[in-house]
């Protein structure tokens, strides 16, 4: 016989797990210099600033 679970796991439990596994979206800005797309908290990968 197969181990079963001593309680039902919640949605909240189950959501969390899930969600720890998602992929992260990068927060997008533009940058204040050139006006390029980058990636917030990072140097600009056009102008360097």
């Amino acid at each position: 016989m197969a181990a079963l679970p001593k309680r039902r796991s919640s949605t909240a439990r189950k959501g969390a797990r899930l969600n720890s596994r998602s992929k992260r979206i990068p927060h997008v800005v533009t940058c204040k210099e050139c006006g390029a797309k980058k990636v917030a908290h990072h140097l600009c990968t056009s102008c360097g600033k």
